[in-house]
């Protein structure tokens, strides 16, 4: 039971369907990206290669905006 609750979270924690390597990854860097630590040190200390993290903090590291708000922005 707690597998199956563990898997519905992850798959529907995301608003955007993001691969589940991408998320853990996310996961395990945001206490490097609270302290303020620059992209190049986060992937060396997550042991990926830059180009990774950048991926990761691109599909990850942004606040979804509502289709709404998005159309009313870009009308200005």
């Amino acid at each position: 039971m707690k597998g199956e609750l563990l898997h519905y979270l992850r798959d529907t924690g995301f608003s955007l369907r993001i691969s589940h390597r991408l998320r853990e990854l996310w996961i395990k860097a945001r206490k490097h990206v609270a302290q303020g630590l620059t992209d190049q040190q986060i992937a060396d200390r997550l042991n990926v290669p830059l180009q990774r993290w950048l991926e990761c903090r691109h599909a990850c590291g942004h606040r979804p905006v509502p289709l709404q708000e998005e159309l009313m922005r870009s009308g200005d």
